[in-house]
């Protein structure tokens, strides 16, 4: 009872709290058993907000790998804005190291230990951590990392380079699994698992798993040691397993809260994708049955329609809309990672012999099977697609089933498309595109211009011009 009614604190307290502000607990929460330190519950929740907004709350990755185009303002989608901030990252950054601070110093551990073993708090701070770095770095690219690990005081230091970073996460998120008791309490606060160490163990495999492949044209060797580490300890191995966000009246769904909350219909599924996934059927019947799970028909005509991409679309009933399940459901599911990415992944790993435990096909039929099952697609749908999709192809093949499968995932089917290279994934560029294609990274913000000039400088002369163009270093050929 004691867990339950911290973790209902905590969320009182984090209501009104966005992904970009800094929040120190600290100095206005105290445990009502040691007054003078902070609740390293509350925390923890600051500290994991990032997770709502680097999924369902992303925008913009949807419209970069083209599932959904604009409607009335098309600025998003011929990628007006170049400049995205993360000082929200760091911010969280600090909450997390500040939990591991409290763990880790034998004049707090006592009391922290009142929200949870404290191993295990430091274990999900660390890998918590290690995902928003992961994530940072793949989206911006070489980013302030090894003297900014302290939060956001110190995010005006150097950038680091991805190899590095890369290198130095494995490390963190090896760490931190060693330290995983399942046998004691997990954290109070912990609003991803609430307490699971074992669902803990598993996000750090997979993460560790995904983070592997996207080293396989940059670095095949440490990117095939991770696989194989993480294999071996276990990553997502059904539907059941698959790794989400659950958002709640009080984390409540971004999508939901634009199209209902906000009452703006801003984004309707894009030509591109709905056209790929009808194929060779139809626009009632269409060829891939995950388009009838991912968005609807049209209003106006009854068949699945997707919007031009890169300009106006002001005419939204002619056009499908994302799925209710996403847009009218305040408490949807964000996936972080799913059974069908990681089976999708491992598909890429055998093209790749890193594996001999099935073939590529195998593994992207497993994929193609395991996706549609998370997406509610009757059986016989599923082999009927199976048995008539085109001949297997390799990384093609497998990249365009990744881009199926990642619907609406965060950042993620954008971070692989950048990977596997635009003739994977049958993606238009807009005439009116302000970039010349569609974005590899998301320039830095201005403040890195304006207040850590010498280090933002050295970082473009090392990685290219800060803009949308510039590929990241586990990108480039």
């Amino acid at each position: 009872m004691k867990k339950n009614n911290i973790y209902i604190l905590a969320l009182t307290l984090l209501f009104a709290i966005s992904s970009c502000t800094k929040v120190d607990f600290g100095d206005i929460n105290t445990d009502p058993d040691s007054p003078n330190t902070a609740i390293a519950s509350s925390l923890l929740a600051g500290g994991q907000l990032g997770f709502r907004t680097i999924h369902y709350g992303a925008t913009r990755p949807a419209l970069y790998v083209q599932y959904v185009s604009n409607a009335q303002y098309e600025d998003a989608s011929v990628y007006t804005t170049q400049r995205y901030d993360y000082a929200g990252y760091y911010a969280h950054i600090t909450d997390l190291n500040k939990v591991i601070e409290l763990n880790s110093n034998p004049d707090t551990q006592i009391a922290a230990a009142a929200y949870g073993d404290n191993n295990n708090q430091k274990a999900v701070a660390m890998l918590t951590k290690a995902y928003y770095f992961n994530f940072m770095t793949d989206n911006w690219g070489m980013i302030p990392y090894f003297d900014a690990n302290k939060g956001i005081e110190n995010q005006y230091n150097e950038f680091d380079e991805q190899l590095d970073i890369y290198q130095d996460l494995f490390n963190q998120i090896e760490n931190a699994l060693s330290i995983i008791n399942t046998s004691t309490e997990g954290p109070s606060g912990d609003i991803l698992f609430y307490g699971d160490m074992n669902k803990w163990k598993l996000f750090g495999n997979t993460l560790m798993l995904n983070m592997a492949l996207r080293l396989s044209k940059k670095d095949p060797t440490l990117g095939k040691k991770y696989y194989d580490k993480a294999i071996q300890n276990g990553v997502i191995n059904s539907n059941s397993d698959n790794i989400y966000f659950q958002f709640t009246s009080i984390y409540d769904n971004l999508w939901y809260d634009s199209f209902v909350t906000d009452n703006r219909e801003d984004e309707i599924l894009s030509k591109p994708f709905v056209d790929a996934l009808i194929g060779t059927g139809s626009n009632t019947a269409p060829e891939d049955p995950r388009l009838e799970k991912y968005g609807s028909k049209s209003q106006n005509a009854g068949v699945y329609v997707g919007a031009p991409y890169g300009q106006r679309n002001p005419e939204v009933k002619d056009f499908s809309f994302i799925t209710d399940d996403i847009i009218y459901n305040a408490t949807a599911k964000g996936y972080i990672f799913t059974y069908a990415q990681t089976l999708l992944n491992k598909a890429e790993a055998a093209q790749l012999n890193w594996t001999t435990e099935q073939t590529a096909e195998e593994f992207t039929n497993d994929g193609i099977e395991a996706s549609m099952e998370q997406w509610g697609v009757n059986s016989s749908d599923i082999n009927t697609y199976i048995s008539n999709r085109p001949a297997f192809n390799g990384l093609k093949t497998i990249a365009y089933q990744k881009w199926v499968a990642l619907f609406m995932q965060g950042y993620e089917p954008w971070f692989d498309w950048r990977k596997h290279g635009s003739n994977q994934v049958p993606l238009t560029k807009p005439t009116a595109a302000t970039t010349a294609g569609i974005p590899n990274r998301q320039a830095y913000p201005l403040t890195a211009l304006g207040t850590n000039k010498e280090n933002y400088d050295k970082a473009i002369a090392i990685q290219g011009p800060d803009n949308l163009d510039t590929k990241v270093w586990w990108a480039v050929d």
